[in-house]
């Protein structure tokens, strides 16, 4: 298996739970609001850390973490 890298910081990641993976797909909004599943779902190959992820969700990633 090739390696994998974080699409956010860029170093090893490992393609399993808890860590993310990008995904496309079509999602059908529901009158009373929200949303189903995702349909025709398709996997990317981008993976990235859960931390990394987080930190970039809240807006601080790369330098801002030696900060916060």
């Amino acid at each position: 298996m090739a390696d994998i890298y974080c699409d956010v910081c860029g170093k090893p990641v490992t393609p399993r739970a808890p860590n993310y993976r990008k995904i496309e797909g079509w999602e059908q909004v529901r009158k009373s609001g929200g949303a189903n599943a995702i349909s025709m779902r398709k996997e990317l190959g981008l993976w990235a850390h859960h931390g990394c992820l987080d930190l970039r969700k809240i807006g601080m990633e790369g330098q801002e973490r030696m900060f916060g």
